[in-house]
């Protein structure tokens, strides 16, 4: 079919055509490289937000049975990386997130 309407351009017109069909080819890769790259930070990015829910939820879960064994406070923030706040809304029974 392009080749149908190419024959009735002129040379000039011929090569303005090419040029577009290859600018839309390389305009179409880069959109497919972007989305591929963003696709690719997007599952990084999720990987390392799950890791470190993870691992919040595992400090969190340190802390309950520290404090139930009636560890002190300071060390229960040193083993977990929780502050003493955090540990406290444990003690009293309040869910942190």
């Amino acid at each position: 079919m392009q080749q149908d309407k190419m024959k009735y351009m002129s040379a000039e017109e011929r090569y303005a055509y090419k040029r577009h069909i290859e600018n839309r080819r390389i305009e179409m890769s880069v959109v497919e490289t972007a989305f591929m790259n963003g696709e690719q930070e997007g599952i990084q990015k999720g990987i390392k937000e799950g890791l470190e829910k993870g691992a919040r939820q595992r400090s969190l879960e340190v802390a309950k049975e520290a404090l139930k064994m009636n560890v002190p406070y300071e060390m229960i923030a040193q083993l977990t990386k929780l502050s003493l706040e955090e540990i406290q809304f444990l003690a009293q029974g309040k869910d942190i997130m």
